[in-house]
Order: structure tokens, then C-alpha cells, then sequence
């Protein structure tokens, strides 16, 4: 999110370099909240133990709605441009390392 307005990447090493910094802030920063926000909502379902229902609610959060993604870039006619390659790339790393992870924990 921090490289809106950068200078696009040049090399294929420099787009993974940035590919992978993207793909740190949308996975960490929804985990984080969602692990914050799995406190409260805990309420909701006492007999849950916490520590699963916590990391089942942070990963849950932390996967992308990646159908929405796409019709997003395609109605903006980003699908053929770097952001649009970066978005989806992004996009799908994280998408599935959060379904390994939703799957181990369930």
C-alpha cells in the first residue's frame, strides 16, 4: 500500500521485491487485527477454546475476497498494467498461504 505512487519496478527481482513487501502488509496487518478483534468477539462462542478461535478468526479475516479483486481490476481496466499484476500476485500468495494455514487450524 506504501508504493502507490512509486516508481513502477524495472527488473523482475525489483517486482518480486515489491511483491513480496505488498504481500507482508495485506497478510500481517488483517492477522493482527483480526487476532485483536477475536477477544471480544470470543463472547460470542464461550465454549470455543480462545487459541483457535482467535488464529481461526485472524486468518479468516486475512484471506482475500480474490473474485472481487478481479472484477475490481477488470471494471477499472487494470488487469494489463503492473498494479494490476502486483494486486492479483499479491492477492493469490497470500490467499493461499492463509487457506494452508485456515486448514491446518481446523
Amino acid at each position: 500500500m506504501q508504493e502507490i505512487g512509486a516508481q513502477p519496478p524495472q527488473t523482475v527481482q525489483e517486482f518480486f521485491t515489491l511483491l513480496e513487501r505488498i504481500k507482508a502488509h495485506g497478510k500481517y496487518v488483517p492477522f493482527a487485527l483480526g487476532l485483536l478483534l477475536a477477544g471480544p468477539l470470543h463472547a460470542l462462542a464461550p465454549q470455543a477454546p480462545m487459541l483457535p478461535f482467535s488464529l481461526f478468526v485472524a486468518v479468516a479475516l486475512s484471506i482475500t475476497a480474490f473474485p472481487v479483486l478481479a472484477r475490481i481490476l477488470d471494471d477499472q481496466g487494470l488487469t494489463e498494467t503492473r498494479l494490476g499484476h502486483i494486486a492479483i500476485a499479491s492477492a493469490a500468495l497470500n490467499d493461499v498461504a492463509a487457506w494452508i494455514l485456515l486448514a491446518w487450524i481446523t
